[in-house]
């Protein structure tokens, strides 16, 4: 028997997920005229434009924050030296993330590759986690450090 994706990869939607980074991260609205260029878009070359959101999935597992804690733990990206524009936020970010993805457990887990426009300004890579609770959090892999959503706008999501 074909089991159905969603009893394979889990029962949270990317829907879901997406609600809730919504919520934590200030994300605008497209304009009408922007919902009418996407659609043009996607329609004359097959795909999408101004969309912050890029789920590989349609569902995932229940985060489990004790593997994750237990992950960073061990992994020693957070030991990396950082140098500018070589080795720095996007790299840090990539590396952990492929941490995570070599354990099949957290790889099916809303664990994403997080790019932010910090209040001051600034762009930044991080990773994201949505918590079975729907809260949004950060995971900054260059000190293993987890924290709430700071008022940052969500630049694109993937993974």
């Amino acid at each position: 028997m074909i089991r159905p994706r969603n009893t394979i990869r889990g029962a949270i939607s990317a829907s879901e997920i997406e609600a809730a980074y919504r919520k934590a991260f200030t994300v605008a609205s497209p304009s009408f005229v922007q919902r009418i260029l996407r659609w043009i878009t996607k329609k004359v070359v097959g795909a999408t434009t101004g969309n912050p959101f890029y789920f590989a999935d349609t569902y995932y597992q229940p985060t489990d924050e004790t593997l994750i804690k237990q992950i960073l733990s061990a992994d020693k990206t957070d030991l990396v030296q950082y140098v500018k524009e070589s080795h720095d936020c996007d790299d840090f970010t990539f590396r952990l993330m492929g941490v995570f993805h070599q354990n099949v457990k957290t790889a099916a887990m809303p664990i994403f590759i997080t790019w932010v426009l910090m209040t001051d300004g600034q762009a930044h890579a991080v990773i994201s986690y949505c918590t079975n609770s729907g809260a949004v959090l950060i995971i900054e892999p260059q000190n293993d450090q987890i924290y709430s959503v700071p008022g940052w706008q969500l630049l694109l999501l993937c993974g």
